[in-house]
């Protein structure tokens, strides 16, 4: 899969993805509601190129500053995964304020000069442009002007309400890893950066809890898996206020870690 970050795009290092199907977003937990986006782009009926746009951080992260819970995936996550579903290429924006005051129809005519769009497929709910005040209904205006074919996707449901990725981080906070399966249609896996580690005593590992850029539970201990791509070692993990504690063999080099239930948690504490 390519990957070319937007500055490259506009400046026309993106012209080889000729004839290309594109969808457009956040992209941040690929649940079940942005993995029918990319199916559909994937299995597109005229061969098209699969084309992904999204961010290469969430703006959220920008916009919302410490009110910003974490990702539910990290960047080479979200790649592996689209990779996975056969998209050719992404398209990687670097968020940031002078971005964020693009007019929806910059942004659109910037991405029709980059590469030859032929259709786009969207969310129900897509917004886009300068504080996200263009919608689903903006884009068929301009992209019936280009002659590009626009298709609207209607929202993916769990149990009666509509998947986010908002609903998805409170299941992960409140320790509902059944819910939060359901909706990301995979595990919940957190990567743990180097940086995270504090010390380990023999088997007793230290993480410095603001290192991870994921969203975690909330306060309290946790069964889990330890790498589980690989060892799928069963341990267990206590959340605390300032780190994690995790109880592991000797022999394990702790990378990623799956929750799989509460063993006690602090109903007391809220997401935010």
């Amino acid at each position: 899969m390519r990957k070319i970050l937007w500055q490259e795009a506009i400046n026309g290092k993106a012209k080889v993805l000729n004839d290309a199907s594109v969808t457009i977003g956040v992209f941040d937990g690929l649940h079940s509601g942005h993995r029918v986006l990319i199916k559909r782009i994937v299995h597109n009926s005229h061969n098209y190129l699969p084309v992904v746009v999204t961010f290469k951080e969430n703006p959220a992260k920008l916009l919302q500053g410490d009110k910003f819970s974490g990702d539910i995936l990290t960047e080479n996550q979200k790649m592996v995964k689209l990779a996975g579903m056969g998209v050719y290429a992404v398209v990687l924006i670097d968020f940031s304020y002078n971005f964020s005051r693009i007019s929806a129809e910059n942004f659109f005519n910037f991405l029709n000069a980059a590469f030859t769009i032929k259709e786009m497929v969207v969310g129900y709910n897509f917004h886009f442009g300068n504080a996200q005040s263009a919608d689903s209904d903006v884009l068929k205006k301009l992209t019936t002007k280009e002659h590009i074919a626009l298709e609207v996707l209607r929202p993916v449901t769990y149990r009666k309400q509509v998947v986010s990725s908002t609903r998805i981080r409170e299941a992960i906070y409140h320790g509902l890893f059944d819910k939060v399966k359901a909706m990301l249609g995979d595990e919940y896996v957190v990567q743990i950066p180097g940086k995270s580690l504090v010390r380990r005593l023999d088997q007793i590992v230290f993480l410095k809890k603001d290192a991870i850029t994921q969203v975690l539970p909330m306060q309290g201990r946790y069964l889990c898996t330890y790498n589980p791509m690989r060892e799928n070692e069963k341990g267990e993990v206590e959340i605390k206020d300032k780190e994690l504690i995790c109880k592991v063999e000797d022999d394990i080099h702790l990378e990623s870690l799956c929750f799989m239930k509460p063993i006690a948690v602090n109903r007391n504490l809220s997401l935010t």
